[in-house]
């Protein structure tokens, strides 16, 4: 296949980014199978499976030949990366090989539990590059802090487990589509998303609600530690991260195979490297049947030496999705622990 008869591929090519799928783990057998993992047909997070099931049936047809239609894809993919000297073909590539789209914009109307869903509203506003991005919005109750929800790169902007999580304990939330995804304006890519996370934190301040949270899953777990290592919150939650994605592709097996080599990779997400820089209390929750293995992801949290106050829980049973239940004592006793919030904290504007 010629680097021009790729689908899709846009005359100038813009900078993208990739993403980590939790299923790499390198001591089960290899499957060529294995690789689609990476592409998105399959979420990474299952608890809404059902909804990610249906519209995935109805997109691109049976499993099977999802799976087989996705792998080829990627392999094709990955190989033009690894062959191409361009540096703006490779970032297209690279981008193919990430932000993986598939199951558009959710409605609010998908809501299962009407008594969610008639809390949420839909709201539109600027990256700081000035892109527009879509998202949902629940007003918290009384002086509840807002849990702004960075997502991982399936696509589904929040579960409706997540979200009850969320509801229930009275917090607001803010969930978003990153650039690209769903109804939002853009390019996904790194330095993108981290604008929408930037802009996301800007809109909820300028609704007037000073009390702000970041809540990263996987991808997000990355993009959420960027902002956090900029300015102050009043918490961070990292679930489901990874030290850096030179690292994800270097831990893969034989996998590394049918992915661009860590050395050529223009996205780091490297959580590692900054983590230092993060001011706000930590709560850090990894499963120990995630491919990135937990007791990394525990080094990294060991250099997180600016958080005033920091926890670090490993739920053995759990794998890359964690069900929200199965997190739930572990964030209570997190919240439980704060240190009271000064009145004059100030959470400046991007």
């Amino acid at each position: 296949m010629g680097i021009g008869m790729i689908e899709g591929a846009p005359a100038a090519v813009r900078t993208g980014q990739i993403t980590f799928s939790g299923k790499k783990d390198a001591v089960k057998p290899w499957k060529l199978s294995d690789i689609s993992d990476m592409s998105g047909t399959d979420l990474s997070g299952a608890a809404d499976n059902s909804i990610a099931q249906e519209v995935n049936a109805k997109k691109y047809g049976p499993k099977s030949w999802r799976k087989f239609k996705s792998t080829v894809r990627l392999m094709s993919y990955a190989m033009m990366h690894r062959l191409t000297d361009n540096a703006e073909k490779r970032e297209w590539y690279e981008s193919r090989l990430i932000f993986q789209n598939r199951l558009g914009s959710r409605k609010i109307s998908d809501i299962a539990d009407p008594g969610l869903r008639e809390k949420v509203r839909e709201v539109v506003f600027p990256a700081t590059d000035g892109l527009k991005i879509h998202g949902w919005f629940v007003k918290p109750e009384g002086d509840r802090p807002v849990v702004v929800y960075s997502s991982g790169k399936a696509g589904q902007m929040i579960q409706d487990s997540m979200l009850d999580l969320l509801v229930s304990r009275g917090f607001g939330v803010l969930a978003y589509d990153y650039r690209g995804y769903g109804k939002s304006e853009g390019i996904p890519s790194e330095k993108g998303v981290y604008r929408d996370l930037e802009g996301a934190v800007n809109f909820v301040k300028q609704q007037g609600y000073p009390r702000l949270m970041l809540w990263g899953y996987s991808l997000g777990a990355g993009v959420a530690a960027e902002i956090a290592a900029r300015r102050p919150f009043e918490a961070v939650i990292l679930q489901s991260g990874f030290t850096s994605l030179a690292e994800v592709t270097r831990n893969m097996g034989i996998r590394s195979l049918f992915v661009p080599k860590p050395e050529n990779l223009q996205s780091k997400f490297d959580t590692e490297s900054k983590i230092h820089r993060i001011t706000s209390p930590l709560l850090m929750i990894h499963g120990g049947r995630d491919g990135f293995k937990a007791e990394r992801v525990r080094e990294m949290f060991e250099k997180a030496e600016g958080a005033p106050m920091k926890q670090f829980h490993k739920l053995e049973d759990a794998g890359h999705w964690i069900e929200p239940e199965a997190m739930a004592p572990a964030l209570d006793g997190f919240l439980a622990a704060l240190p009271a919030r000064q009145s004059d904290q100030v959470y400046p504007l991007a």
